[in-house]
């Protein structure tokens, strides 16, 4: 796979994303919160003071590269603060914190070219109408994403509606935003000879496609 890094976009560093105030808390790395969880174990057995001293600076120093999160307003169509519909050219004069790469993607015996858009190596492919994730650090402004469960989405976004143009996914719209959220198999009973389909709603995410 060929990839070229063509660029870094966006907002400074510290602007708020999308205007929203919430913040969502994802741990992404299991194997670093364990590091920690561990650590700060050894400390607590140590002595509180201990515990202090050592946890701290390593929560502080995982937290510092990525001050930035990777928020997706579906409402706005941004990423981290900055415009998807923006032009590659224009997101490369304006630095900040989006990674732009492009990447080439074969599928049978075809070959195009795409181009990936990443916050602190959390990575969402920008398509021709829209974007696609399965990163759970990548959350919309309501906290939600891939590991969300069905349930979730819907108490935000209404029931969403089963579709099976590309596959069997859940598709919600509402206030001008639509996007599908894909299942594992597991989550779809098909009834009729596949002509009724229903969803486990108690299912998590495991990728957004939305469309801008």
């Amino acid at each position: 796979m060929f990839a070229e890094v063509v660029g870094i976009a966006g907002v400074s560093r510290g602007t708020s994303l999308g205007g929203n105030p919430m913040r969502c808390f994802y741990t992404v790395d299991s194997n670093q919160s364990r590091t920690v969880l561990l650590r700060f174990r050894l400390a607590f057995a140590w002595s509180t003071a201990a515990t202090f001293l050592f946890v701290t600076p390593v929560a502080a120093q995982a937290r510092k590269p990525c001050s930035v999160q990777a928020t997706i307003d579906l409402h706005a169509g941004t990423f981290a603060g900055v415009p998807l519909d923006s032009s590659v050219a224009y997101l490369r004069q304006h630095p900040g914190p989006i990674v732009i790469t492009r990447v080439e993607r074969k599928l049978g015996g075809e070959r195009w070219m795409q181009y990936v858009y990443a916050v602190c190596g959390h990575r969402l492919d920008r398509l021709d109408h829209g974007v696609r994730w399965t990163d759970p650090a990548i959350r919309t402004t309501e906290c939600l994403g891939v590991g969300s469960l069905v349930t979730a989405f819907d108490s935000v976004y209404g029931i969403g509606v089963i579709t099976r143009e590309e596959g069997t996914a859940v598709h919600y719209t509402r206030k001008g935003v639509g996007f599908w959220v894909d299942l594992p198999d597991r989550c779809f009973t098909y009834f009729d000879n596949g002509v009724r389909v229903e969803v486990d709603r108690r299912c998590k995410a495991v990728a957004i496609y939305a469309v801008l």
